[in-house]
C-alpha cells in the first residue's frame, strides 16, 4: 500500500469538534476511542484519531509520494498546523507507505 496518510491521534482527542468547521472533514476517516473497529470482531480503538488520504495508489513510488505530501502541505499546511496543536493531539504525522512496509 504506498500511500500517504496524514494521521493525528490522541486519547482525549475531540475528532468530532476539531473537523466541525475543517475543509479535511469531507475527506477524513475517523476513529473513537472505545469504539469497535470496522475490521469486525470485537477489538476497540484505542485512541480517537483522523487519518486523511494525501497522495498515492499502490504504484506510487517514495519520491513521488514525497512531492504530493509537500504539495498538500503548501495547500492545507495552515489547516494540518490548527489541528495539530489542539488540545488532545498526542501524535500528528505524515505515514508513508511503501511495498510491503510503512516508513
Amino acid at each position: 500500500m504506498p500511500e500517504v496518510f496524514l494521521e493525528l491521534l490522541g486519547d482525549e482527542f475531540d475528532v468530532t469538534t476539531a473537523l466541525a468547521n475543517s475543509p479535511l472533514r469531507e475527506y477524513a476517516h475517523v476513529q473513537k476511542r472505545g469504539e469497535i473497529l470496522s475490521s469486525g470482531g470485537s477489538r476497540q480503538c484505542e485512541t480517537s484519531g483522523l487519518q486523511v488520504w494525501v497522495g498515492g495508489d499502490d504504484e506510487t513510488e517514495l519520491k513521488i509520494q514525497i512531492a504530493e505530501a509537500l504539495a498538500f502541505l503548501q495547500k492545507d499546511g495552515d489547516e494540518v498546523r490548527r489541528l495539530r496543536h489542539l488540545e488532545g493531539v498526542q501524535t500528528a504525522r505524515l505515514r508513508f507507505g511503501e511495498e510491503g512496509q510503512q516508513i
